[in-house]
């Protein structure tokens, strides 16, 4: 089954922060102002003006309010007097932002901009007593000159002037709290979007860009440790799409592009540029292992089968419910044994048996003295479902068989070998993945 869940939606989970959860202040650009606001992109086009799809602040946000908090929550536009539009009072995701935006806003004084200079003094006051801040800027940087990065012909001065940009950036956080921990979200590769590729069609052309968003995020990661920054490397999940292997959320398959309705296992929104909530929880717990490393938290990062389930609408068990499909009269249930052979319905679907035949596991065999038991995991369903095989001397207690004593075989067959007088038992557990 596949959902799209609407605004009225989100809007239901963002439920206030728990006490005790992490003060978290954001200064970044349109990755993280939240989606409900950022329309068009964010929404279907059969429902412009909704938003389908979500960030990693509103992920964060309903997924884990014991965790972290962004401050209290508007659904209003416009709702502060300046650079933010609503949402959370702690988060200053402004769209269209590069370094050099906020260079000026956090240099600003009262005779500047007075949108930029109430941005400085609301943000001066959300640092007063926030615990961390995320720092994730760059992206319209490396945009806004991709077709001289891409063509090599970009200025020595673009990797020092962006520094120097981000410098004033840090320099003014430090001033307002010297000690306080900051994640510095380092700069994605813009060219894995859609929306980028088709402009710059070229794959080695690109491959230089990449090169030298590299070179910029080592800058910037020298002078992120010089300010004491928790570096987390969102780079490296953006080159990661790059590659033509296919992409994988637990078992689902994600699409690597925009459609008109911001289907929910596409990895960008309509415009091809932005992430969308597949993506985006990526982003969420890259992030999250950052702020767990700079302030000494242990807050659970998102397994796939919450995030498919509760940020996407989609059944984390689809393979399993498409291959049992092909078996009309097969129970659903995953512990059902329709056939009688000891095999479990999901033992059957990890290893592409028929769940309505016997054809169980096959005995071990005496190799010299060595029990030798093989089984086939099928690679597909292993994304689901892991088979682990187990050993015992009494059928009584079980443990994993040790990893020296598995060999995988040409063609994805496993043997498992137990030399006596080692355990005389072996079974295999069928363990959902999380």
């Amino acid at each position: 089954m596949r959902r799209i869940l609407t605004l009225p939606v989100l809007l239901a989970l963002l439920a206030p922060a728990l006490p005790g959860a992490v003060r978290t202040v954001v200064i970044g650009d349109s990755q993280s102002e939240e989606y409900a606001f950022e329309l068009p992109f964010s929404a279907p086009d059969s429902d412009p003006l909704i938003a389908n799809t979500r960030n990693w602040i509103e992920i964060l946000a309903a997924q884990r309010p014991a965790g972290l908090d962004f401050g209290g929550y508007s659904g209003i536009p416009l709702s502060y007097p300046d650079l933010r539009n609503g949402g959370f009072a702690r988060n200053f995701g402004v769209p269209a932002a590069e370094s050099g935006t906020w260079e000026d806003i956090v240099q600003s004084s009262l005779f500047d901009s007075p949108e930029f200079f109430t941005t400085r003094l609301a943000l001066e006051d959300q640092l007063s007593d926030a615990e961390v801040v995320v720092l994730f800027l760059g992206g319209n940087d490396v945009n806004s000159t991709y077709g001289s990065l891409y063509n090599d012909t970009i200025s020595p001065g673009f990797f020092t002037g962006t520094r120097d940009r981000f410098a004033a950036v840090f320099t003014f956080i430090r001033s307002e709290r010297p000690a306080i921990p900051i994640v510095f979200v380092n700069i994605p590769d813009v060219g894995a979007s859609p929306d980028v590729q088709a402009d710059h069609p070229d794959p080695a052309k690109r491959a230089v860009a990449s090169h030298h968003i590299a070179s910029l995020n080592a800058l910037l990661g020298v002078l992120a440790a010089s300010h004491a920054a928790t570096v987390v490397d969102l780079f490296a999940f953006t080159a990661q799409l790059l590659d033509p292997a296919p992409v994988y959320l637990g078992a689902i398959e994600m699409i690597r592009a925009g459609a008109p309705e911001n289907p929910p296992d596409h990895l960008f929104c309509k415009d091809g540029f932005h992430p969308s909530t597949s993506a985006q929880a990526v982003v969420a717990n890259v992030i999250l292992e950052g702020v767990n490393a700079a302030v000494g938290t242990a807050i659970p990062l998102l397994p796939s089968r919450e995030i498919l389930e509760d940020q996407l609408g989609l059944d984390p068990d689809q393979p399993y419910l498409d291959w049992l499909a092909a078996f009309p009269g097969a129970s659903a249930a995953m512990t059902a044994d329709d056939d009688g052979d000891g095999l479990p319905q999901v033992g059957e679907f990890a290893l592409q048996h028929d769940p309505l035949r016997a054809d169980g596991l096959s005995r071990p065999a005496s190799r010299d003295g060595t029990a030798v038991f093989t089984y086939h995991p099928d690679p597909a369903a292993n994304r689901l479902v892991e088979s682990r095989p187990e050993c015992s001397t009494d059928l009584r207690t079980w443990q994993p068989v040790p990893p020296g004593a598995l060999t995988t075989l040409p063609g994805g067959a496993v043997e498992v070998t137990l030399p006596a007088p080692s355990p005389r038992f072996v079974r295999l557990q069928f363990l959902l993945r999380p």
